[in-house]
C-alpha cells in the first residue's frame, strides 16, 4: 500500500495539499485578474416543493465591486459598490421592470452575487475546510465568520485557481452553480455595470 501511494504522488494521481497552499494561489491570481467574463449554469432544487429550475446565462466581474449576471430566464442583476438594479424583462410587452437600490447590498439578499465578486478575498472571510482535492480540483468548505451568513462549498479548478463551481445550501434550495469559458481580463466600460434606460422601462427606486 505505502508504495502504491509513492507511485500514485509520483505521477500526479493523488495530491497533497493544505489550505494555506490552495489559498496562496487563489489570491495570487485574483491578484492579476482585474476583470473577468464566465459562463455559468445555475441548478436550484426546491426542498419544499421537489423542483428542479435550471438557468444559464453569463457573469461578468470587474474590480473593485462591479458585479453582471444576465440570465436565460430574463433577470439581469447588477452590483456596483453599494448600488443593486435588477431588470426583469417582460418578452411578451417588450418591456422591462427595473428595481433600483441605492444601498441594495443592505437591501437586497444578494449575498451570493457579493460573494462571486469577493474573488480571492473569501479566504480571508470565511473558515476554510479542504473536503477534497486531486489534480484538477479542490473542494473547499468556507463557513462565514460573520454570524447568521451563508456557508459554500467552493470547488476550485487548479489550472488557474478560479472558482469552477459554487454550491449554497438552504433550508428552502439547494442551489449549485457551474463556471465555464472564463475569460480573464477582458475589456468592460463601467457603463456596463450601470442603468442604461430603454424606452419601455418601468422603474421602481427602492
Amino acid at each position: 500500500m505505502v508504495i502504491l501511494l509513492l507511485w500514485a504522488l509520483a505521477w500526479g494521481a493523488v495530491t497533497v495539499d493544505t489550505v494555506p497552499q490552495i489559498s496562496k494561489q487563489i489570491e495570487l491570481s485574483w491578484g492579476k485578474t482585474h476583470s473577468y467574463s464566465v459562463k455559468f449554469k445555475q441548478t436550484v432544487n426546491s426542498k419544499r416543493l421537489g423542483t428542479t429550475d435550471t438557468t444559464t446565462g453569463t457573469l461578468s466581474v470587474k474590480k473593485p465591486g462591479k458585479l453582471r449576471w444576465e440570465g436565460s430566464d430574463g433577470v439581469t442583476q447588477i452590483i456596483n459598490g453599494k448600488k443593486v438594479i435588477v431588470f426583469k424583462r417582460n418578452q411578451r410587452r417588450k418591456s422591462r421592470v427595473v428595481d433600483l437600490y441605492e444601498n441594495g447590498v443592505a437591501q437586497v439578499d444578494m449575498k451570493a452575487l457579493s460573494f462571486l465578486s469577493e474573488g480571492g478575498e473569501f479566504v480571508k472571510n470565511y473558515n476554510v475546510l479542504l473536503l477534497e482535492s486531486n489534480p484538477k480540483r479542490a473542494r473547499l468548505k468556507l463557513d462565514s465568520k460573520v454570524p447568521d451568513s451563508e456557508g459554500y462549498i467552493a470547488e476550485i479548478d487548479k489550472s488557474g485557481y478560479f472558482l469552477a463551481a459554487l454550491n449554497i445550501e438552504s433550508p428552502e434550495a439547494r442551489v449549485r452553480i457551474d463556471f465555464f469559458d472564463r475569460v480573464v481580463n477582458p475589456v468592460l466600460q463601467d457603463s456596463f455595470f450601470e442603468y442604461v434606460p430603454e424606452p419601455n422601462d418601468v422603474v421602481h427606486k427602492q
